[in-house]
């Protein structure tokens, strides 16, 4: 692993080659996956499917991945102040990186939920609604897009910028995750897919700002 040089980034991978794709699946989910997948897996998924998807979500809630960055930066002064300066402040922007990348990401997704107002899917399983009323500001309307989903893709996004060795299993997990959401029908397919792209497309934004 390196500690001073982020390697270059797959164009393949950029957001604004993305976006489009993106943005097309999302609407056509809504309008012909969503709601039949969700009620497939309420009806489908087990009791052992929604202990793992529940033991997976924890995973993907925030609290795990702001501690990863002020871990990073602590360490990091650590190194610089005692021995190996370069390689401690690297460690310490790695940090700054993640932290912004959660925060940032964090927030859009948060106006997101809030502006869209679109309905979880235990109303739809409870009241049979399945729809949108934006600024309710209430937890059973803010499914769209995906909190957690954001969350780990962002945090495993960053990982694998910074740290190539670990593209796998960071993509497993986040992949993992991601999709945990969907198996404890706390989301829709298309807030799943959202979050995870707002999580990826933030780092990238982000990355020129925290280069050598």
């Amino acid at each position: 692993m390196s500690f001073c040089r982020i390697p270059p980034m797959p164009q393949s991978l950029a957001p604004r080659r993305l976006l489009l794709p993106v943005l097309a699946f999302c609407f056509l989910s809504m309008l012909i996956v969503d709601r039949p997948l969700a009620l497939f897996l309420k009806a489908r998924v087990g009791e052992g499917g929604l202990a793992l998807g529940h033991a997976l979500s924890v995973i993907g809630e925030a609290g795990w991945w702001y501690l990863l960055a002020g871990g990073l930066i602590a360490v990091g002064a650590v190194i610089a102040a005692r021995t190996r300066v370069l390689a401690g402040l690297a460690l310490v922007r790695n940090g700054f990186y993640l932290l912004a990348v959660l925060v940032t990401s964090g927030l859009l997704v948060t106006a997101l939920k809030a502006m869209v107002g679109r309905a979880r899917p235990r109303v739809l399983f409870h009241d049979g609604v399945y729809g949108f009323d934006p600024f309710v500001f209430s937890s059973n309307w803010n499914s769209f897009p995906s909190g957690h989903a954001q969350t780990i893709c962002a945090a495993m996004g960053t990982l694998m910028v910074l740290y190539p060795r670990l593209r796998l299993p960071a993509l497993a997990l986040a992949v993992a995750v991601s999709l945990s959401r969907l198996m404890v029908t706390a989301h829709f397919l298309s807030d799943v897919v959202a979050g995870a792209f707002i999580g990826w497309t933030t780092v990238v934004v982000l990355r020129p700002f925290f280069k050598d």
